[in-house]
């Protein structure tokens, strides 16, 4: 399976935090499909496209449509910018005080 095809599922089983082995069963994942299920898990998590849990569970992410993903950029005063991923939609940076930050640091992945 790949990424795409993972992450569609994942969105369509409309499920809390989910073991892995349940979610390949849930999906009908065979065992020779397995491993790659495993690594397309992991790189969506990475990329923040799905949400990974302790215990090696996984959800997929409904975000609302205002939500910006970005990274944290701290300036000298103790503010930040977050610099949005996808920079063909949202292409100004996003000021975020120091008193909004609720422990964000320099270089984190975050939502706004």
């Amino acid at each position: 399976m790949d990424k795409e095809e993972v992450l569609k599922a994942l969105r369509s089983l409309r499920v809390g935090p989910t073991k892995v082995k349940r979610l390949a069963k849930m999906l009908g994942v065979s065992a020779e499909e397995y491993v790659s299920f495993k690594w397309a898990l992991a790189e969506l998590a990475r990329e923040g496209r799905i949400m990974r849990f302790p215990r090696n569970r996984y959800t997929a992410v409904h975000l609302p449509r205002d939500l910006v993903v970005g990274r944290v950029e701290m300036i000298r005063s103790g503010a930040a910018f977050v610099v949005p991923e996808d920079r063909q939609k949202y292409p100004q940076d996003i000021y975020v005080s120091r008193s909004d930050l609720r422990g964000a640091m320099n270089g984190d992945k975050v939502l706004v």
